[in-house]
């Protein structure tokens, strides 16, 4: 019982920092209603809503962006045909379009304009 509780205890320490401005560093935001806690940065997929708070550093109607921000061009109000060529438009961001074998959900997202049980073909 010791143990578990110094073990805690010991990962707190180590994996938690107090917020202040600029503070938590890159790996880490400051957490709203937690007492000034900074927490680990959010996965993509994940509910946000600041962009710091994301480790792709971008959140996007309430989810953190999947891809890091070097390979998306951000767009203020980009539609479906506004991209550039060989990308796609998806929350406001013009997005590249996937090679085969990549995890799709449409054709339109496929360079191969193909995406087949959840994969670019």
């Amino acid at each position: 019982m010791k143990s578990t509780i110094f073990f805690s205890l010991l990962y707190l320490a180590v994996n938690v920092q107090a917020c202040t401005p600029g503070g938590c560093g890159p790996r880490h935001y400051c957490a709203p209603g937690t007492n000034g806690v900074c927490k680990f940065k959010l996965r993509g997929g994940e509910s946000c809503f600041k962009d710091d708070w994301c480790k792709t550093n971008k959140c996007i109607q309430g989810k953190c962006a999947s891809v890091a921000l070097d390979s998306v061009s951000i767009y203020t109000e980009c539609t479906p045909g506004s991209c550039a060529t060989g990308k796609y438009c998806r929350q406001k961001i013009c997005w590249e379009k996937k090679d085969f074998g990549t995890k799709c959900d449409a054709n339109y997202e496929c360079k191969s304009h193909n995406c087949r049980d959840r994969r670019c073909e």
